[in-house]
């Protein structure tokens, strides 16, 4: 195929691309700007220096990394551009959440579709947030107590209202009680869930929770891990999947995880493995413990190994805790995978496969 008919269709899948981030298409985005990448790299004519450069900028703006709640001092603080406009009182439409720590990016759904988690006495839709492109930037209203996402409502808020370091920050609906009968139960989780949508936005453009004055919303250091479609040019390709394949599976009954288990460094990104962050207590979804799952140094990756169940358990900083994407129907491209105490009604099942990949089973 000649050059420029080559160029003609890397710039239409440049062109389609960027209009998929307005809608949050992020990882269906990230993969057009990798086959415009490939499409460059492979041409024979000219030179496509600048080409590749404009293109590597597109993919940084798809690796999404996490809004989390981070201490005063850090230097990942956020604060927002447009101040004034979001706080006063006589603004008659949204204002858009771009970033003046940040410029050129704002906060941004990181989904284009709600997740679904809770438990036997609740439940709730959610889409976690992050730092992209301004042009994909949230719109919001704040009343001075919540910010409300337009058009559709929903709050922003810290995800199941557990004000602690790290834990992410996601707009909300409505939560749902499945027994309006236990009122007194039913208050008290709903008295914590609205702790973490009550906001106060700082003069510097910094936000904090109201009821948590020593913590701010800030930026994950590392992208997260999701999932992506089985013939992504951005699918991880684990660099011990033969050893990961063939170690012995413990039974995750009888057998506490103690061996040393694989360590998943990364063939498709050199240099880069998966790994963790702090570990969240989570009263309300899965009572249990949480860890983000994030691409990052080689150095720094986790290690583990399946159990009989199939099961990926993790050891060291998360021993005992196994890759989920929480509840079945989240098994889509874009959706979040993590770390998590095994709850029965959660998925955990994954599978490694022949090109080093893994994938649910």
């Amino acid at each position: 195929m000649h050059d420029s008919i080559r160029r003609e269709i890397a710039e239409a899948l440049i062109l389609l691309g960027i209009e998929l981030q307005k809608f949050s298409k992020w990882a269906k985005s990230l993969d057009l700007f990798t086959e415009v990448l490939n499409i460059f790299r492979s041409s024979i004519g000219g030179d496509y220096t600048q080409d590749i450069t404009r293109v590597c900028r597109h993919i940084d703006s798809c690796a999404l990394r996490n809004i989390i709640l981070v201490q005063r001092g850090s230097c990942g603080i956020l604060c927002l551009k447009h101040v004034n406009a979001l706080c006063s009182k006589k603004k008659e439409s949204g204002v858009a959440l771009e970033l003046k720590s940040h410029p050129g990016y704002g906060i941004v759904r990181m989904d284009d579709k709600f997740n679904f988690t809770g438990n036997k006495i609740m439940s709730w839709d959610y889409i976690f947030l992050g730092v992209g492109l301004k042009e994909s930037s949230l719109v919001v209203n704040y009343d001075g107590r919540s910010m409300q996402s337009l058009p559709s409502g929903h709050k922003l808020a810290v995800h199941a209202g557990v004000l602690a370091e790290s834990m992410p920050v996601a707009i909300m609906s409505e939560v749902q009680f499945h027994n309006p009968d236990n009122k007194e139960t039913n208050e008290k989780s709903k008295k914590k869930l609205c702790a973490g949508s009550m906001l106060t936005v700082d003069q510097d453009g910094s936000i904090y929770p109201s009821m948590a004055p020593h913590l701010r919303l800030g930026i994950a250091e590392y992208p997260n891990l999701y999932l992506v479609d089985r013939g992504s040019p951005n699918r991880a390709v684990f660099r011990y999947f033969v050893h990961l394949q063939s170690m012995q599976k413990y039974n995750s009954e009888t057998q506490p995880n103690e061996a040393p288990g694989t360590k998943l460094e990364l063939d498709s990104h050199p240099g880069m493995g998966i790994v963790g962050y702090k570990l969240i207590h989570n009263p309300i979804v899965n009572k249990g413990q949480l860890g983000a799952l994030r691409l990052g140094p080689a150095e720094e990756a986790l290690s583990g190994r399946f159990n009989d169940e199939n099961h990926l358990v993790f050891t060291g900083m998360y021993n005992g805790l196994a890759m989920t994407t929480g509840f079945a129907q989240n098994l889509k491209c874009g959706k979040m995978v993590y770390a998590s105490t095994c709850d029965d009604s959660w998925f955990y099942d994954f599978k490694v496969n022949v090109d080093g990949t893994i994938s649910p089973t």
